[in-house]
């Protein structure tokens, strides 16, 4: 399948580099599901070979992505521009990198380059996978924001001018809402 070799592995295809208490944790929960909701026939087909779900044929219903609600709606982002230091007038760069097979929190990205790049006129938005925060906060700055811990993820993409992600599916998301999104090649 083209995904699947252009992109990373997920839950059983990357079973050689989770820990067991993770995989415990996930077939537990899968086992718990009644359903999956899938935005695509691809995203359905992952999801059928990638994860533990007793039947999967019958428990991914392809109805849409209940996420994509909130790119509906006309949001204000004066809130989130308040309580990330921002003005309305910034250009965002948002940064979502996914969850690293190697399991550490290594951020290799050059956010220097990227600014002298933009010529300044950006602000980087960072938001690391959940089970790879980095500790490491000499990184960020006025420039470089770290929202790794900001709630939802949605009102980031929707408040960004472009993202960066590495085949997330933040890269769809942002492709709904904003119309544009760039891959980065590991």
């Amino acid at each position: 399948m083209l995904f699947r070799s252009i992109c990373k592995a997920i839950e059983e295809d990357a079973l050689s580099s989770l820990e067991d208490v993770y995989v415990k944790w996930a077939r537990n929960d899968s086992a718990s599901l009644d359903y999956v909701i899938s935005g695509s026939k691809l995203s359905k087909d992952v999801f059928e070979k990638s994860f533990w779900l007793p039947e999967p044929k019958k428990s991914i219903l392809s109805i849409g992505e209940p996420r994509w609600e909130e790119f509906r709606q006309k949001n204000n982002y004066d809130k989130l521009n308040e309580t990330l230091g921002l003005s309305a007038d910034d250009k965002v760069i948002l940064y979502m990198p996914t969850f690293r097979d190697s399991n550490k929190a290594e951020v290799n990205f050059d956010y220097q380059r990227l600014i002298k790049q933009t010529e300044g006129k950006f602000k980087i938005l960072v938001r690391q996978h959940p089970n790879v925060i980095t500790k490491d906060n000499s990184l960020f700055n006025n420039q470089v924001i770290n929202v790794s811990n900001f709630g939802n993820p949605q009102t980031l993409i929707g408040r960004a001018d472009v993202v960066i992600t590495d085949y997330s599916s933040s890269m769809f998301d942002a492709m709904v809402e904003i119309g544009r999104a760039s891959c980065r090649e590991r």
